[in-house]
C-alpha cells in the first residue's frame, strides 16, 4: 500500500451522516459521489472515472452498506456491485465501511474472501451486546446471532481484521 497519494469514496445509498456535509468532505480531501442510488452499472463506470482520475483505493461507504440496492431492487445486492467493481481494471483495493449485522449473508462474506482487490476489513457498529439494549434499541439482531456472525466471518475471511462501535449511557441503560 505504498504510495496511495490519492484515494476516493464511492458512497452507495443511505450515504449521509459518517461522513459529514459536502464542505467538510471537500475540507478533508474526499470526494463522495452521487448520495442517490445508482445501479451496479452505473456505479462500476464510476469507480472507471476514479481510476481514470488516479484512485487506486475504492471505499464504499453508506449509513448501513450492507443496505444497498434495498430501494432499488428492494433487496440487498452488494455482493452485484462487489462483483463488478471487482472487474474494474486500475483498482488496486475496494475498502468496506458500515456493515452493520442484518445483511451480511454467506455469499457476501464469501466474495469478500475471494476477492483479490477486497480489504479483508469490516467496520460493523454493533452499538450494544445485551439483548434487552437491542431490542430498546430497535436493531434486528440478538447477541447469539452476532457472536455466531463474527465467528463465522473470522472463519471465512482469512487475516480479517473488525473494528466497531459500542454505545454507552443509551437511555435505559444501568450498570
Amino acid at each position: 500500500r505504498q504510495d496511495l497519494d490519492l484515494f476516493e469514496q464511492l458512497s452507495v445509498p443511505g450515504s449521509g451522516g459518517p461522513l459529514g456535509d459536502a464542505s467538510e468532505q471537500q475540507e478533508r480531501g474526499v470526494r463522495v459521489l452521487g448520495a442517490l442510488a445508482r445501479g451496479e452499472l452505473r456505479r462500476a463506470h464510476e469507480a472507471e472515472q476514479l481510476v481514470a482520475d488516479g484512485a487506486r483505493e475504492i471505499i464504499i461507504v453508506a449509513q448501513d452498506t450492507t443496505y444497498y440496492g434495498l430501494d432499488l431492487y428492494g433487496e440487498p445486492r452488494l455482493t452485484e456491485l462487489l462483483r463488478k467493481l471487482e472487474e474494474v481494471q486500475g483498482i488496486d483495493w475496494l475498502r468496506l465501511m458500515y456493515f452493520y449485522p442484518m445483511y451480511i449473508t454467506d455469499e457476501l462474506a464469501d466474495v469478500i474472501a475471494s476477492s483479490k482487490r477486497i480489504v479483508p476489513y469490516i467496520d460493523m457498529p454493533l452499538q450494544h451486546i445485551n439483548d434487552t439494549m437491542l431490542r430498546r434499541m430497535a436493531r434486528r439482531v440478538t447477541r447469539s446471532e452476532t457472536e455466531n456472525l463474527i465467528g463465522k466471518l473470522r472463519s471465512r475471511i482469512p487475516n480479517l481484521t473488525m473494528r466497531t462501535t459500542f454505545i454507552t449511557g443509551f437511555p435505559g441503560e444501568t450498570d
